[in-house]
């Protein structure tokens, strides 16, 4: 980017910062976010260019020398966070940097800056209106050839409205605005989250282990975190061959569970690890059978919630194994039944990650498993209705 300056030493070479925070694991790929004060993609394009000069005469097709395919290193340019020395440096005005808040961060990074609202409704909305998009057959533009071009000027376009502060109007942020240019950028990234929430809390909270709060935003981040982990096994499942040949169908559904076991992992992620700090409510939140207040939503995965909301909420300890009441005679219907059936099927494409028997497995124990996991936010009334009506 600034060949006259080796040392990096001017402003202009020292507007551009790099942090891969991801995963240092073997069987993990290389996540860095790149960085500049208003234009990211700069970076991004250069060693894009680097890589295929480099590598593009070593490797038979061209077009993949780049670092995802030889190094599987993804670079971002939507932040999960700041690190304070480079949000210090960025000549922001105040009404862009009062989008942020500082919270204190482990090891070298010791403070990083992140959004003050973490999620809109409009983020939920969109990674809903994605889910339905994957599972009608609709593909991500992410592999395009130009895909890299494309990025560098939304990213431009994002980060520019921080530096001319088009984010603000006087005292009034406009989250809407920003977080519909957050996903622009985020759906031309490769193997990136889609959402700032699912982004925040995956990497930041859980990964690096960053105290930042959702506070009012929780459940809205909790909600689209547990869609956006269902959009990446469903666009997994596409890639299965269409083949109806039943072992070539196993084969692949073996390496599918492999590559989403950590998608079904934090579709089972428990709220009671995250405390908010908020004051319960008195009342009973609405919307599903039964009711349930904020403690006992929190102190569950969302997955637990939306089964109730599919399959009824019998009374007796909720996930305790004991939800079907109590008596010496207890009778399971047919609805609880297919709830304890699809928490096993999380669970066990969690399981596909760490065991043994799964890692040799020719598909016949993890085919089932692919084949029924979306039924299971089908009600079984519905499921019933349609298998009546083809017959």
């Amino acid at each position: 980017l600034h060949p006259g300056d080796p040392a990096c030493s001017t402003p202009a070479c020292r507007a551009h910062d790099m942090t891969c925070p991801g995963s240092k694991l073997l069987t993990s790929d290389r996540d860095c976010t790149v960085y500049h004060s208003s234009d990211p993609g700069g970076m991004i394009l250069a060693m894009r260019r680097l890589a295929r000069q480099t590598f593009g005469h070593r490797v038979r097709d061209p077009a993949r020398a780049n670092l995802a395919d030889l190094f599987d290193i993804n670079l971002y340019g939507t932040w999960t966070w700041i690190p304070d020395q480079i949000f210090q440096r960025f000549p922001w005005p105040s009404s862009s940097k009062a989008l942020f808040e500082m919270v204190p961060a482990p090891g070298d990074l010791k403070a990083v800056w992140v959004f003050k609202k973490k999620c809109t409704a409009g983020a939920r909305e969109a990674i809903m209106e994605r889910l339905k998009g994957v599972l009608a057959g609709r593909r991500s533009s992410a592999g395009a050839p130009d895909v890299d071009f494309r990025l560098s000027d939304t990213l431009r376009t994002f980060v520019s409205n921080f530096a001319n502060g088009s984010y603000s109007q006087g005292n009034r942020p406009n989250w809407d605005r920003l977080y519909q240019d957050f996903r622009a950028v985020a759906r031309l990234q490769r193997e990136g989250y889609l959402t700032y929430p699912t982004t925040l809390e995956v990497v930041g909270r859980q990964q690096v282990g960053l105290p930042a709060r959702f506070r009012e935003d929780w459940r809205c981040m909790r909600q689209t975190s547990f869609l956006e982990q269902l959009v990446f096994i469903a666009e997994h499942v596409q890639e299965l061959d269409d083949s109806p040949d039943l072992a070539t169908f196993q084969a692949g559904a073996s390496k599918l569970l492999m590559r989403t076991g950590k998608y079904f992992d934090r579709l089972l992620e428990v709220g009671s690890l995250y405390d908010e700090g908020m004051p319960l409510p008195s009342a009973p939140r609405g919307g599903l059978k039964g009711g349930s207040d904020m403690q006992t939503e929190k102190d569950e995965s969302v997955l637990f919630n939306v089964l109730d909301a599919l399959y009824g909420h019998p009374e007796g300890p909720r996930w305790t194994g004991h939800r079907y009441g109590h008596g010496e005679h207890p009778r399971l219907t047919d609805d609880e039944v297919r709830r304890r059936s699809c928490m096993d099927v999380a669970m066990w494409g969690n399981a596909a990650r760490h065991l043994d028997a799964f890692r040799v497995d020719a598909g016949g124990l993890m085919a089932p498993y692919v084949q029924v996991f979306f039924t299971c936010f089908v009600p079984s009334r519905v499921a019933a209705e349609r298998t009546s009506s083809k017959a």
